[in-house]
């Protein structure tokens, strides 16, 4: 019902990746209310997971501009026309 209600409401794109951790919070629960203790193979499959899930959801960032370089040739002094060639 969680999941219908959020769904309706955002794109699938968002709601998706909190639904890939259901298994998370069934073995978090059977650990808790059942003693049943996960074993290596499926902690480490679940932090997977729970990495995945959380690179999945972290805002993009656009591209950055390159940077002009910096010349080390000193500037024209004098006068210059439009091409930059001195003049005199």
């Amino acid at each position: 019902m969680f999941c219908e209600r959020r769904q309706a409401r955002n794109p699938s794109s968002s709601v998706t990746p909190w639904v890939l951790l259901a298994p998370e919070v069934a073995m978090a629960s059977a650990w808790l209310l059942h003693g049943q203790r996960p074993n290596a193979a499926e902690s480490v499959g679940g932090l997977l997971l729970v990495v995945g899930v959380l690179v999945t959801l972290r805002p993009s960032q656009p591209p950055q501009p390159p940077q002009p370089q910096q010349s080390a040739a000193q500037p024209l002094q004098g006068p210059v026309d439009e091409a930059g060639v001195r003049l005199g």
